[in-house]
C-alpha cells in the first residue's frame, strides 16, 4: 500500500482550498462519514460544504467569548447558514485553556529566561 503526503511551501488560507479537496478525496476513499473542520468565521465551513456534499460536516469553532465577551467569531447569519445547509456546529471550551492562560499569565508565557 502507497500513500501520499502533501506539504504547502507556506502555511495560508491560499491552502485552505486544497487541504479541503484532499480531505474529501480521503474520506470518500475510506467511506468516512463526517468531515470535521475548524472555522472561525464560517469561510472554511462553506467551502467544506460545497465540497463535500456527500459527508455530514461537522463545524468547530471558537467558544462564546473567545475574543469579546459575550460575542462569537462566527457571525450569527454565517451559522444560521450553515445549519440551513446540514452542518453541524460545536462551540466549546478548551478544556485546559484555563489551566494554561493562568500558568502562562503568573510565570510569563512563552518567555525564556
Amino acid at each position: 500500500m502507497e500513500k501520499k503526503i502533501v506539504y504547502f511551501d507556506r502555511p495560508g488560507k491560499e491552502n485552505t482550498e486544497e487541504t479541503l479537496r484532499l480531505a474529501v478525496e480521503r474520506a470518500r476513499e475510506l467511506n468516512i462519514k463526517y468531515l470535521v473542520v475548524a472555522s472561525s468565521y464560517g469561510d472554511t465551513a462553506l467551502k467544506a460544504l460545497e465540497m463535500a456534499k456527500d459527508l455530514q460536516v461537522v463545524v468547530v469553532t471558537y467558544h462564546t467569548g473567545f475574543i469579546k465577551e459575550g460575542e462569537n467569531t462566527m457571525p450569527p447569519e454565517v451559522e444560521e447558514e450553515l445549519r440551513r445547509r446540514g452542518a453541524r456546529i460545536v462551540r466549546q471550551s478548551h478544556i485546559l485553556s484555563g489551566l494554561e492562560r493562568s500558568i502562562s499569565r503568573k510565570l510569563g508565557g512563552d518567555k525564556q529566561n
